[in-house]
């Protein structure tokens, strides 16, 4: 893993509204690679699968976000030339670009709720994008106008090749592909008599290409497609994209490898990454340059033709983890927490983390601040630890519940509850040190505890359960939801109001103290993990797919929110000078306003000295005196991170950033320099 030490200069902004969510971690973001394009061997593009799009000026050697022009899941991306490209995905979506991506406008087809899986271009004007279940359209105006074709198939289609003007290829699922002979205007439907599911096919000539795809397969044709052969690997990994140079070369992604061939096909090396993986996206420069993204947002390049593997993703906690809550001490001091007995701890804001041993394994789900020192945390052995010092070192305050601890909540210092597997709820009445379980008559899972006051709460559970209490939990009562899918959480709004949420994007409303309730559907349906209520009253919803709902009216009425991420968001907190943190999964740590500037009393350990950077101003490149492997993050005024990697040389390419001052933060181990810039044209 690369550890990546950021520190940022102080700057005195008020909280905008219209802030954007940054990434923090990991670098330069944290949603799955679904495929590249590189239109020459330095400039590329990729797509995510929250709809961003990123941009490399050096060959895959450092990415940048350069737009969020969609928030649906984007398949497929094609570039004609430097400035002009397409991107494709779910729910129909189609974006183009004409100055290099720097903008992007949607587009509109005779479809809305389909998968568009791949886009190609012939030129300007002629492209064809295909999908699901025999969706094939084509433009013949750069996309203005689009027009079905009939191919007589109902087959998934996945991607698209032209190896010459006229004569086209579209792989499919079952054992399909397609070929045009007239420039897509007609199209033949071809049985490989071969049940396997393909993801990808690439001609390196009018006469030789491959199809491959799911459990290992691997097919060729050298004469146009008239017969295949089988090439498939004996480990039967699922193939999601290729690469191929010439008739000799070509490169694979796979799950947890990449896959080289240098004699057409015959023989295939196999080479593992770190991590083992899952790569959606390959491109490859020569026979020793490739780039490849993972589905778990990782960017690896090779120079040497597959032997060794440069992650540039950077980081500041261990990658891959689950992190299910984030809470705040104040505005420097937060921690996250997750799978694995995972906690990392941040006392600067969230410029860098530390491990913190949490003397469990089991995963934690919920963490719960008492006051400025103390706080507890509850996971799925049963155990409940507690910090005094900040989250600094954790000790046992509760152990030999049996079954899961999901949730946790307290009122005040003394009094806390915690729900769970098995129809459990327990309850503290001093500050955890004792807990005793209560009578819920039910052996339903709970999934999340919430109370107005030491006597009203309500707890929610799977198949739409609600039970309440007006005595602190001596009796528990059920309540009628009117839903029979999960409630995964709940919210005091204020005594009266209770806001719970679901499967299904469900959101629940009680005026009454959660005596009754009804229920209305919210975030596309996408089931609502957690709740955040602001300290302007504002109510967030957020969950699966990285969607985020707000109310400002205590849940009568809905808005969607900026789409930031598809990553499921597990947790939403306000600092208490209202910045928002997010995380969730993929090790995802997220910011929306400015960052603190780092508290350097609290790091005497650190050696912060400035950086010298040149030339300055400065339009396409900077040099810095910096050794290979240090971390590097720049940052506009607002103290948005907008360009960040590991240091490979001491050139930074700035060319995509826009005119203004940055900061620029370099960190080795417990150093960090710091120096500033001026980006012109």
């Amino acid at each position: 893993m690369k550890t990546l030490f950021v520190s940022i200069i102080i700057i005195v902004m008020p909280f905008l509204a219209a802030a954007q969510w940054s990434w923090l971690n990991p670098a330069p973001q944290g949603d799955g690679i679904t495929d590249m394009y590189f239109v020459d061997n330095t400039t590329g593009f990729a797509s995510t699968g929250s709809g961003a799009i990123l941009k490399s000026s050096n060959a895959g050697a450092s990415w940048s976000i350069i737009a969020n022009p969609t928030e649906e899941y984007l398949n497929a991306i094609y570039f004609l030339n430097a400035s002009l490209g397409f991107a494709c995905g779910e729910n129909c979506a189609v974006v183009k670009t004409t100055d290099g991506g720097n903008s992007w406008s949607e587009i509109t087809t005779p479809f809305s709720d389909d998968s568009f899986k791949d886009i190609y271009f012939l030129n300007a004007d002629t492209g064809f994008i295909c999908g699901d279940y025999g969706i094939l359209i084509r433009t013949n105006n750069g996309g203005l106008t689009w027009s079905s074709i009939s191919t007589g198939s109902s087959e998934n289609m996945t991607a698209i090749c032209f190896p010459t003007a006229t004569t086209g290829y579209i792989s499919a699922q079952d054992g399909y592909f397609f070929k045009t002979t007239d420039r897509g205007t007609t199209w033949t439907e071809v049985d490989m008599i071969i049940a396997e599911d393909f993801q990808c096919i690439w001609f390196v000539d009018a006469n030789t290409g491959w199809a491959v795809g799911d459990w290992g397969a691997i097919y060729k044709t050298t004469n146009s497609g008239t017969s295949w052969n089988s090439q498939s690997l004996s480990t039967h990994e699922d193939i999601k994209a290729c690469s191929f140079l010439d008739v000799n070369t070509g490169f694979l992604c796979a799950e947890g490898a990449v896959f080289k061939t240098t004699n057409g096909g015959s023989s295939w090396t196999r080479y593992s990454l770190e991590n083992n993986d899952y790569f959606q996206a390959i491109w490859a420069f020569d026979a020793n340059n490739v780039v490849v993204g993972s589905k778990y947002a990782r960017l690896y390049r090779t120079s040497n033709g597959g032997s060794t593997w440069s992650d540039y993703t950077s980081d500041v906690i261990s990658p891959g983890i689950q992190l299910n809550d984030i809470a705040c001490f104040d505005n420097n001091k937060i921690l996250v927490a997750g799978s694995g007995g995972a906690i990392f701890r941040t006392i600067n804001g969230g410029h860098s983390w530390d491990s913190i041993p949490s003397s469990i394994s089991s995963e934690i789900n919920d963490i719960e601040i008492l006051n400025a020192t103390t706080a507890l945390a509850c996971s799925n052995s049963g155990q409940i630890i507690k910090t005094t010092n900040s989250g600094a070192s954790w000790s046992t305050a509760m152990n030999g519940f049996t079954g899961f601890l999901l949730s946790i909540f307290a009122i005040d210092e003394a009094h806390i509850w915690a729900c769970g597997q098995s129809g459990q709820i327990i309850k503290s009445t001093d500050g955890g040190t004792t807990w005793n379980s209560q009578t819920t008559g039910t052996t339903d899972l709970f999934f999340d505890i919430s109370f107005s006051d030491v006597n009203n709460g309500v707890a929610v559970t799977w198949a739409g359960n609600i039970i309440r209490t007006t005595d602190g939990g001596a009796t528990w009562n059920q309540v009628t939801s009117g839903i029979s899918q999960n409630i995964f959480s709940v919210i005091h709004v204020s005594a009266d109001t209770v806001i719970a949420g679901g499967w299904l994007g469900t959101v629940l409303r009680s005026y009454d103290a959660g005596a009754t309730w009804s229920h209305i559907t919210i975030n596309d349906e996408f089931p609502i993990y957690n709740f955040l209520l602001t300290s302007t009253d504002t109510l967030f919803a957020f969950g699966v797919g990285g969607r985020v709902s707000y109310s400002v009216d205590r849940g009568i009425t809905w808005s969607k929110s900026d789409h930031f991420t598809a990553c499921p968001i597990k947790s939403l907190v306000e600092a208490p000078s209202g910045t928002i943190y997010a995380t969730g999964y993929n090790s995802m740590l997220m910011h929306r306003g400015a960052l603190p500037g780092v508290g350097f009393a609290e790091h005497n350990n650190d050696d912060v000295s400035e950086l010298l950077v040149y030339p300055n101003p400065a339009s396409e490149n900077i040099f810095v005196d910096a050794s290979p492997g240090d971390s590097y993050a720049i940052s506009n005024i607002t103290g948005q991170i907008v360009i960040s990697g590991i240091i490979h040389s001491n050139n930074i390419n700035i060319s995509e950033l826009q005119p203004g001052m940055y900061f620029l933060s370099i960190g080795a181990e417990r150093s960090i320099r710091q120096g500033r810039f001026l980006k012109v044209y």
